[in-house]
């Protein structure tokens, strides 16, 4: 008798691990799609793209836009809402790669208190109209949790 409810409890304790790292790696798969989500969706911005004549790819973001979308962002609180009921809290940024890693902010949602924090980077490249030049950079969300 004691050695069958030494089985079931081990059993039941086995049975709540696996879900509960079950829920932790769906939740994990979560937010990683909506990381992406979010940085596909920057890319194909029209105030972030880089002109027709630049670049077709919509893997390019002209840094002067980037910037001034983030000026935008931090003086306007009706885009600043718009973009929370879009993206929520999570932060993104855009860093160049080479020849400076001078990251942009371009939103900035970040909570007080959180309990776990996750980053999906996508490539891209970074236009710069002022050197006439394309640098590689990457788009990063950090979402909140």
């Amino acid at each position: 008798m004691i050695i069958l409810t030494v089985i079931t409890v081990i059993v039941i304790l086995a049975a709540s691990y696996y879900t509960g790292t079950q829920d932790v790696r769906a939740s994990l798969e979560d937010r990683q799609e909506r990381a992406q989500t979010i940085t596909d969706y920057l890319r194909t911005r029209t105030e972030l793209r880089c002109p027709a004549t630049i670049s077709t790819t919509a893997l390019c973001i002209d840094a002067h836009r980037a910037q001034s979308v983030a000026n935008q962002l931090q003086t306007n609180t009706e885009l600043e809402d718009r973009y929370f009921t879009l993206f929520g809290p999570v932060t993104i940024q855009i860093t160049p790669i080479y020849p400076d890693n001078q990251p942009t902010t371009l939103y900035n949602e970040s909570p007080q208190n959180y309990t776990s924090s996750q980053q999906v980077r996508s490539p891209l490249t970074y236009y710069n109209a002022t050197n006439d030049t394309k640098h590689f950079a990457t788009v990063t969300a950090t979402l909140y949790r």
